[in-house]
């Protein structure tokens, strides 16, 4: 997955969670999310897609039938909802709702446009 999304993607990825979370969640500062949370976060996405569970907190649970050891050492669940929840890469939040509205009528992907193409450049390199 390195191979693909360089620094930039991850940079970029990481300002834009950490400016939406800190947006989203003002009760107390919350600490940024760092490099090595967005790589455990997508290691755990891409782990979920292999091993399944009849729910997502299943794996963080004391019950030794369901209950993974590599997914709590990876992150706590709680953390791992809130990047979730957090993830993206374009905040589309700061646009007015009315350019939202017509950027999704003529391109329903107009908020991740820039992602692909960064990751799709990575591929050809």
């Amino acid at each position: 997955m390195k191979l693909f999304w360089d620094t930039a993607i991850v940079r970029t990825t990481l300002e834009v969670i950490n400016a939406f979370k800190n947006r989203r969640i003002t009760k107390r500062p919350a600490e940024d999310w760092t490099a090595d949370d967005l790589w455990a976060f997508m290691g755990l996405i891409l782990y979920f897609g292999v091993v399944k569970y009849p729910q997502r907190g299943m794996s963080w649970q004391g019950d030794r039938m369901l209950s993974d050891e590599f997914v709590q050492s990876a992150m706590y669940l709680r953390k791992f909802n809130s990047m979730l929840s957090c993830f993206r890469h374009a905040d589309a939040t700061r646009a007015p709702e009315r350019e939202r509205k017509e950027k999704s009528r003529e391109d329903g992907f107009w908020t991740v446009q820039n992602f692909l193409t960064l990751l799709s450049d990575n591929y050809l390199k």
